[in-house]
């Protein structure tokens, strides 16, 4: 019978690619979103107004440096997010645009959005729609119980698998989305 180290990253990969919506849930969202612009990596914590399909979106500040960047394609963006209380952790590589489509951002605005601006006419909102190329995920067994029978069984079975499975993110769309009217724009720099 052969072990499995639990603690090598690789050690419980599935082959199983999963869509980003078996993952994860629009609420509560919250990702780490980090940009690279030139050799300057900076991370910032984002509330993510919708997922759907291959697509994460923001409500952002058009007047923030990271979102200038992403306008003018001069910054490279990840995110990761850590679902907690599902025990879901994703690490995503992809293409992000700021649209500045009044409808887009009537459409994702929310309570939450009015903490940080005026409301959704703000000239200051944005909106920043990253797409999906590539990523991998972790999935382990749900809540601090199911965690720690999880830990026991491993550990007395020696199966590493029942920490749960490590796998890729299938970016491919499941229905095409409609991105007419949705124009992005790029902020002029000054």
């Amino acid at each position: 019978m052969s072990q499995t180290n639990p603690h090598d990253p690789d050690a419980h990969t599935s082959d199983d690619n999963r869509p980003l919506t078996s993952l994860l849930t629009n609420e509560p969202c919250i990702a780490m979103l980090t940009t690279m612009i030139g050799r300057e990596h900076t991370s910032r914590p984002v509330a993510c107004a919708e997922i759907h399909d291959h697509r994460i979106s923001f409500i952002a500040s058009r007047e923030s440096a990271w979102v200038e960047a992403v306008a003018a394609a001069a910054a490279i963006v990840h995110i990761t997010i850590a679902d907690d209380a599902n025990a879901n952790y994703v690490s995503l590589n992809g293409t992000a645009i700021v649209v500045t489509d009044a409808e887009e951002i009537t459409r994702l605005w929310s309570p939450g959005a009015g903490a940080w601006f005026d409301g959704p006419d703000d000239p200051d909102v944005v909106v920043v729609h990253f797409d999906v190329s590539d990523g991998e995920y972790w999935d382990g067994p749900g809540g601090r119980v199911g965690r720690a029978v999880a830990m026991l069984r491993a550990a007395l079975s020696g199966d590493g698998e029942a920490l749960g499975t490590q796998g890729h993110i299938a970016a491919e769309r499941s229905d095409p989305i409609d991105l007419d009217g949705i124009v992005p724009h790029r902020i002029p720099t000054i």
